[in-house]
């Protein structure tokens, strides 16, 4: 099932983010989006947007800008999730990360590229999460 299917509330929550942000400086962020608490308790997960390319299909950016943004964005998301996690009113922490292999589908971006430049994210040194990367 899709993004868009499994998680209705978060798809909602990033359109409307997309929307409202100025394009230009919208790669290379991310938006952290958390559970909905509409959907049954084992699919109440944080979702992680990393904005990777300004637009898809053919006007996508080339590979090497997409790959800037995902170090970019995925600095952004951790920064986000340190935030949450240091807020004392949250109950909930972020304690695990999975993602799919990302920028390897539409933006056709080869996985190892992409890999390289997480591998070389500088992780805050207060950030103790587990990273999983799903594949098919």
């Amino acid at each position: 099932m899709t993004f868009r299917g499994n998680y209705p509330e978060a798809y909602r929550t990033n359109l409307e983010h997309r929307k409202s942000s100025d394009q230009g400086e919208l790669p290379g962020t991310a938006l952290l989006i958390s559970p909905a608490q509409d959907l049954p308790e084992e699919r109440r997960h944080f979702v992680g947007c990393l904005f990777t390319s300004l637009r898809m299909g053919r006007a996508k950016d080339k590979p090497v800008r997409i790959l800037d943004n995902t170090g970019s964005a995925t600095s952004d998301l951790l920064r986000q999730v340190c935030e949450w996690n240091e807020n004392e009113g949250n109950e909930v922490k972020v304690e695990a990360i999975w993602m799919c292999q990302i920028n390897s589908g539409l933006f056709n971006v080869p996985w190892e590229d992409t890999k390289k430049v997480l591998q070389n994210v500088e992780v805050p040194k207060d950030v103790q999460i587990h990273v999983t990367v799903v594949t098919r």
